[in-house]
């Protein structure tokens, strides 16, 4: 058995002698760099006295094949190939582009001076367009993909953090051997309130150092880790103390009947509060809303109620009831599912809600033209913001409605209105013989409209009539020039498709010394020109009163 086994065993591989593995071990070495891309070979050709009549020279796959090889050499995909193929293209479009023009200047017939009417023309235009003029100043100690790239960053986070971050930072970090922030200002309690949620450290524990007996604003906004019975206490113990501020977003489970209790009886033994927003309360029920607005009405200027979805008739017939003074000022509500029912109690209030300067009611399903219209002839003469963004059922009646009976409005927000039309928005701007005059908006916030509804017209319409151009009234300083009085401070018109950079230049010509914030993303016909003059004459020494700090062009 021994012999057979050795018979299908495989033979021994002979050994390399040690001399020849180095020698093999150095070729290798210095044949890597080429072996690892090798080179195209040069095609071999025969040695023949006439090339004509060789017969190498007439097979078509030599050629071909030599050419389709350079070419995937020039394609290797490495950034220096790449760029010499970006190259070439552009070189090949302006050859292709100049080619087009001779054939066109065939047909056309040339004078000696068209080129000077050409710079005459140019001239003419930069007149009438101040913003063609501008030109930028480069700096050579960066590229610009770099400068962008480090603007990003430092919009995100500063190089240095300030002291004051520094301090919130490390108080946060130690939260939970903290016993009582003592006497700190409220906005200080607020950041540590945000920063604590940023971390996911908002608990009882924590709340019970942020709300301590004697605080006048209690801001939260998230609120889903803390216990409703631990809230009630809260709430139990800081309003008779001079609570005045109560802010609860995304309150989840811990606001309902409970909290809502406690907020009752504290206000109606003292009543402190004068401001009250709600936000994310999906256990508010219709009748503990109604109890909660009954109490807070002798005090509160302010009422706030976000994405409740259990509010309805009784909390709607609350505030038809409980204001019957100028006391309520602000109103805000926010996703909440109320019925064109609901909306009829509501507009029944001949007087209760009449003095509210402030008005916001955004993503609301059912609200439209008739609805706003009716409620604007109620509250219109004393409304100083409107915001009815999302409500996606609104068309120009509406804007109609805020030329007639909105005359001291001061901040428009349409946000997101795809039914608004360019022709509306210059009815509600243009001044009309014998009609209302049209608003006077410092805050004017139409991002996300259709992209056709905003244009130069209505940039321009709404600059002029937000000052008081005064042409009879002449300054003796400024040689007889008439003067400008108010102007646009926040002008966002995200998503645009039609300003230009023509509406730019007579915003700054309206608004130069009082805007401070404009929003001009993903308006794709404003140029850099446009920016830069708009940036130059606000930021630059242009800048007349009030300079602009804030310019978004993301997109």
């Amino acid at each position: 058995m021994a012999p057979s086994r050795r018979r299908y065993n495989a033979p021994a591989q002979p050994r390399v002698a040690e001399h020849i593995r180095e020698r093999q071990r150095a070729v290798a070495e210095r044949e890597a760099s080429r072996l690892a891309r090798p080179e195209v070979r040069a095609e071999r050709t025969l040695g023949h006295a006439d090339r004509t009549k060789s017969a190498v020279t007439s097979t078509p796959f030599g050629i071909l094949t030599k050419q389709k090889q350079q070419q995937e050499t020039h394609e290797w995909c490495g950034p220096f190939s790449v760029a010499r193929q970006m190259i070439a293209q552009r070189e090949e479009a302006k050859r292709k582009r100049l080619h087009d023009e001779e054939e066109e200047g065939e047909y056309e017939s040339s004078h000696p001076l068209d080129s000077v009417r050409k710079e005459f023309e140019e001239e003419q235009q930069k007149k009438l367009h101040p913003s063609l003029s501008w030109k930028g100043r480069p700096s050579t100690s960066a590229p610009g993909y770099a400068k962008r790239r480090q603007r990003a960053t430092l919009g995100k986070q500063n190089c240095f953090p300030t002291l004051f971050e520094l301090c919130v930072d490390f108080v946060v970090q130690h939260f939970e051997h903290v016993e009582s922030l003592g006497d700190v200002d409220s906005s200080i309690r607020s950041r540590i309130a945000h920063a604590l949620v940023a971390r996911g450290k908002l608990n009882n524990n924590s709340l019970e150092a942020l709300a301590e007996k004697g605080v006048e604003t209690l801001e939260l906004i998230d609120c889903s880790h803390i216990a409703p019975d631990h809230l009630k206490r809260i709430l139990h113990d800081l309003i008779p103390g001079g609570l005045r501020y109560l802010v609860l977003d995304q309150c989840g489970r811990c606001f309902g009947t409970a909290a809502v209790q406690a907020v009752v009886t504290a206000s109606r033994k003292t009543p402190h509060l004068q401001a009250v927003s709600i936000g994310g309360a999906y256990l508010l029920n219709d009748e503990a809303a109604a109890d909660l607005v009954t109490a807070l009405a002798p005090t509160v200027t302010s009422l706030e109620f976000k994405a409740c979805p259990l509010l309805g008739s009784l909390f709607c017939q609350a505030l038809r009831d409980s204001f019957h003074s100028n006391q309520l000022l602000e109103l805000t509500l926010e996703d909440i599912p109320l019925t064109v029912d609901h909306f009829d109690i509501l507009m029944s209030a001949k007087t209760s809600l009449r003095y509210i300067r402030n008005l916001s009611l955004q993503r609301l399903a059912n609200l439209n033209d008739d609805i706003v219209e009716q409620l604007l002839a109620i509250m219109g003469p004393t409304l100083e913001g409107l915001d009815l963004s999302q409500d996606y059922h609104l068309t120009d009646r509406t804007l109609g409605a805020i030329r007639e009976y909105c005359p001291a409005l001061h901040s428009l927000t349409l946000n997101g209105l795809r039914l608004l039309t360019a022709e509306g928005f210059e009815a509600l701007f243009t001044v009309v013989e014998n009609m209302t005059e049209p608003p006077m908006l410092r805050r004017f916030l139409v991002n996300q409209c259709d992209h056709e509804a905003i244009t130069d017209q209505v940039v321009l319409l709404a600059a002029k009539a937000s000052t008081h151009h005064r042409a009879d009234v002449q300054s003796h300083s400024s040689g007889g020039s008439s003067l400008l009085l108010g102007g646009l401070k926040h002008l966002d018109v995200q998503g645009s498709s039609l300003v230009t950079d023509e509406g730019l230049e007579e915003l700054v010509r309206y608004c130069a010394g009082t805007l401070e914030e404009l929003n001009v993303s993903f308006c794709p016909k404003i140029s850099s020109k446009g920016l830069g003059w708009v940036k130059s004459f606000g930021m630059g020494t242009n800048a007349r009163t009030t300079p602009l700090w804030k310019l978004v062009v993301p997109g």
